[in-house]
């Protein structure tokens, strides 16, 4: 019988955001932030501030004030 491996919270959200990066998509909106989030926006939050404080991202727009359609990050590198 296998082991089953949980993947760490936040990387769904990370791997589509690498993909959107690799796509030269450059502004995401809060929708698809907390889609790949599983909705859950306090862990959003929390990846997004790691994230911008490594280089990769740019927050324009807090989540928790942000209406869903508002692009809330500007991708500027693949997050490692």
């Amino acid at each position: 019988m296998g082991v089953l491996i949980m993947p760490e919270k936040g990387t769904a959200l990370m791997n589509v955001l690498n993909g959107l990066y690799a796509d030269r998509v450059g502004l995401v909106e809060k929708r698809t932030i907390l889609i790949y989030a599983d909705h859950d926006i306090e862990l959003a939050a929390k990846c997004l501030k790691k994230w911008e404080h490594q280089g990769a991202l740019r927050i324009i727009k807090d989540l928790y004030s942000s209406d869903e359609g508002d692009d809330c990050i500007e991708l500027l590198s693949f997050i490692k």
